[in-house]
This record gives structure tokens, sequence and C-alpha cells, in this order.
């Protein structure tokens, strides 16, 4: 091949993937409470847009609505069908056949455009896959994006791309943007024909899907006279703003006319002008209703359909920010916050244990279950503890001491400073280091006198043992699990009895 044959050889830009926050959140809901172990193959929308100014680059942009059941109709927004993997540990991610994926979601393709289905619905013609790894300890992402493309056919352009007004006229083209603003369907708006019809100085023009192309003439406007544009064209809503290159859904396009055609012109259609916003900023509501004359690229196709011996061969993985062939990451824990993060990390640990080991355990329950603990000596410090681990957000503590120099040692919830002046009511210092451990618990500290038999009360103490009785009780109501962590048989009569009184002993 000769040097003025290859620069003659179509280039396509390729897509550029833009993944939202708002998706990996929905990501994070999705692998915590519905796929758990399981690495599922889900299927995902992604969405893109002609209406890309210059100088910026063409994205395909992920959100919290790819995981919709259908499309959302968001006009002038063109649908992507997406599949995504999501793997349980980054060594699977990375250890993962990326080219065994990319030939699975390639036949799937090449399938769906020698059976005329793509045909019927255009919009399988734009595809991607989503690899992933999603750490929810630290809410470090971790993706690969693939937009697979046949390797063929290889393009020559016959001549240089053409301005659409180079083609059409000025009134040509209005008509050309209104009719495409008003195709509803939106399989339909990424790929379509557009029916010249002249009469005079006059024309009409229509689109039309793209299923008849094998039915139509199709137009192929003579070098001598280009302002001759009767008949049909093949248009596609290019995504790269580019003027010498089209955009990466131009590629399985010329594959499937290459298989069901013989010789086109394509026509890269308007854009519209009003500029929107960067792509990582893209709103789902962009509208516009004025368009601009994009190229028109024309050039001849030979029918070089591979016949079902030959093995296709399939490109299309994305380049990282290094511009090299490897993932992406994204990294939201500054966005978090770390409350948050701390419970989402807590619950994915206890969820992993239940998958593994006992699936019938109801977190929830435990989780919700509201624990009184009386007694916050060794006993209370070691089981309040253990229910943090397991989960349990609310944890009320009741003592009548105070933390006293020999504690520390022997009671994992309080230090040397709780010693200090006198001691800190034990209840309320281990209450607070509670929360410090893990600021999601809600715990609450009641320093209380417990009466018991056989003490006597005497009348200056009478009120206050009325008004602990009465306390206790309340707090005996209002939890669901007693914990009698005292070291004294005596100050467990009166909580056994009243917890017996309202049917909370089993």
């Amino acid at each position: 091949m000769s040097h003025a044959e290859a620069s003659n050889i179509l280039q396509y830009s390729p897509f550029n993937s833009s993944v939202d926050p708002s998706f990996w959140h929905k990501l994070s809901h999705v692998k915590l409470d519905i796929d758990r172990l399981e690495e599922k193959v889900r299927p995902i929308w992604g969405y893109y847009s002609n209406a890309i100014p210059p100088g910026l680059t063409s994205y395909l942009h992920v959100d919290c609505s790819a995981y919709n059941t259908e499309y959302e109709v968001q006009k002038p927004l063109l649908a992507s069908y997406g599949i995504l993997l999501n793997k349980n540990t980054l060594e699977a991610f990375k250890n993962c056949n990326k080219i065994a994926l990319l030939e699975e979601l390639g036949q799937e393709l090449w399938q769906n455009i020698t059976s005329g289905e793509a045909l019927k619905n255009p919009a399988l013609l734009s595809r991607f896959f989503l690899l992933t790894y999603a750490d929810l300890k630290k809410y470090h992402f971790y993706y690969w994006c693939a937009f697979p493309a046949p390797n063929f056919p290889t393009i020559t352009l016959n001549k240089q791309p053409l301005r659409l007004a180079d083609v059409f006229s000025e009134k040509q083209v209005t008509e050309l943007a209104k009719v495409y603003l008003e195709v509803d369907d939106w399989r339909e708006r990424g790929y379509f024909l557009i029916k010249v019809d002249s009469d005079g100085d006059s024309s009409c023009i229509s689109i039309l899907p793209l299923c008849d192309v094998r039915a139509v003439p199709v137009a192929i406007p003579d070098g001598e006279d280009i302002k001759k544009t009767e008949g049909i064209y093949v248009g596609v809503a290019d995504p790269c703003p580019l003027h010498d290159h089209p955009g990466w859904p131009l590629r399985n396009l010329l594959a499937l006319l290459s298989y069901h055609c013989l010789i086109l012109e394509v026509t890269l259609p308007p854009s519209p002008t009003t500029e929107p916003p960067s792509p990582e900023t893209f709103p789902p509501h962009f509208e516009s209703e004025a368009l601009d004359s994009p190229n028109e690229l024309t050039f001849h196709v030979n029918n070089t359909a591979h016949s079902s011996g030959n093995k296709l061969k399939w490109v299309g993985w994305e380049r990282n920010e290094r511009g090299k062939f490897g993932p992406r990451k994204m990294n939201l824990s500054s966005s978090m916050d770390p409350v948050k993060l701390a419970e989402t990390s807590v619950d994915l640990n206890l969820k992993l244990m239940k998958w593994r080991l006992m699936p019938q355990l109801d977190l929830d329950l435990i989780k919700n279950s509201r624990c009184l603990l009386l007694g916050s000596g060794t006993l209370g410090c070691s089981v309040a503890r253990t229910l943090l681990g397991w989960g349990v957000r609310y944890i009320t503590l009741v003592d009548n001491g105070c933390v006293s120099y020999s504690n520390p040692v022997r009671q994992s919830l309080f230090t040397y400073k709780d010693s200090l002046n006198s001691g800190r009511p034990k209840s309320e210092a281990a209450a607070d280091a509670l929360r410090a451990i893990f600021p999601g618990v809600e715990s609450r500290g009641v320093q209380l006198n417990i009466p018991m038999p056989g003490h006597p009360i005497g009348p200056s103490l009478l009120a206050d043992t009325k008004t602990s009785t009465q306390l206790l009780e309340e707090l005996i109501d209002s939890h669901d699990v007693l914990f009698l962590l005292m070291d004294s048989r005596e100050s467990r009569w009166l909580p056994t009895l009243i917890a017996a009184s309202k049917r909370k002993v089993r």
C-alpha cells in the first residue's frame, strides 16, 4: 500500500467512558443486597450525544439510570447497550481474560448484524462492556470499558470529507435538522436513512428506518455535479466533533453495510450547536433545536463480509488516562461521609460472614435490636465490644460505679484518663468509648443504683429508690435484649423479676 493510499484510509475517533459517581453508589447497593458473592453478568444502559462542541472528546456516559429495565427516552441522547461484569476480588479483575470477553460480546454483535436484527433495531450496533471491581471498604472502584468493533472493513476514501453545506442546500440542511429532531423512536435516532426528493428549486427530506437500506437505491453524487442530491443517504449520529475523523459508532455501521449492501454513501447528520456542559456533568435532559453543519464522508464500501468459516477479530478496549491499554480507578472515599464509610465497611464484613458461613443469619434483626447491658465492668465491656462487632447499633449501658485505677487493665473500654479525678461514671465512659470505636453506634450511659433484696432502705433513700426502680422498668420495657452482667446474684434479682413480668425472659 502506497503512502497516499494509507493516508486515505478512514480513521475513527474512539469513545471515552464517563462513569458518574451515582453509578458506583448504585453498584454498591446491587453488590451488597442483590448479587452478593455472585459474579453476575448484568445488562446496563449507556448514552452519548452528537451535540459535542469542537475541541471536546466524544464520551459514552454511564450513571445510575444504567440499571433501569428499559432505556429512558431522552432527546437528543442516544442509547448504547451495555454489559456489566463485577468481579469479587482485585485479583479476579486483573486476571480476567479480556480477549475472550471482547470476543464473546463481539460474536453476539456479529450475530445481530448477520441475522438482520441490527437492521430492525440499529441501536444494537452501539455496544459497550464494563468490567469492574468494587472495593467497598475503601470506596475504590476499578473499571475497564470496551466498545467492541470488528477489525474490518478497511475503508478508503474516494475523496476528502465534505461539509454538509457543500452537498445540501441551506434549505435542505434546515429541513434535515427539523425532521431529525422529530424522530421519536430512540432505536432509530443513531442510525437511519435520509431520503431527498427534489422538485425544481424545492426539496423534501424525510427520515427512513435503516432496515429499508436493502430495498432502496442509494445516492452517489457525481463529482462533477455535487449539488445533485436526490436519492437515499445513510445517516449516523456522530458523537465526534472532529472534521476529518468520524466517531466510533460509524465503525459497526460500516460492518453491517459491508455485509448487507454493496456501494453506499454515508452521511454524518447534523448535531446541535447549543453548547452542552462538560462531558463530566452532561445532564440527561439536555436538548437543542439548532443544528450545525457537520462533515459528509463519501466513500465506496465493497462487500467484504466474512464467510462463516472466517474468524473475526475484535477491537475496542479503552485506553486509560496514561494512554495505555489498562483499567481506570475511581476513588470516592473523599466524597463519602467517613461515618457512612465506616458503616458500609462494617456491614460488608458481616455480610461476607453470612454469605459464606451462615446464610440464614438475619443481620437486619441483629442490627436493629436495642440491647440493654446492666453492668459496665469486665463483662459489660466485653459484651459491648462483641455486640459492636456483630453490627448492633443500639446499646445502653447501666452501672452505678466509677472507673478506678485498677479497671483499665481488665476492662477494655476504659483508659487511664478515665480513672483520674475520682473516676468517670463507668456507663458514660463505656458509651463514649463505643462511639469512638464506631461512630455509627447509638450508645448511651445511665448511672443507676439497682435496689437489691436484703439491703435495708432508709427514709432518706426511699424517693431515690422509687425513681431508680421506675427508670429501670422503663429501660427494660424500651429494649429488646437484656444482659445481666452484674457481679452478684442480689443485683440481678429485681431486673429478672421486671423482665419476667414483661415476658422478656426466654
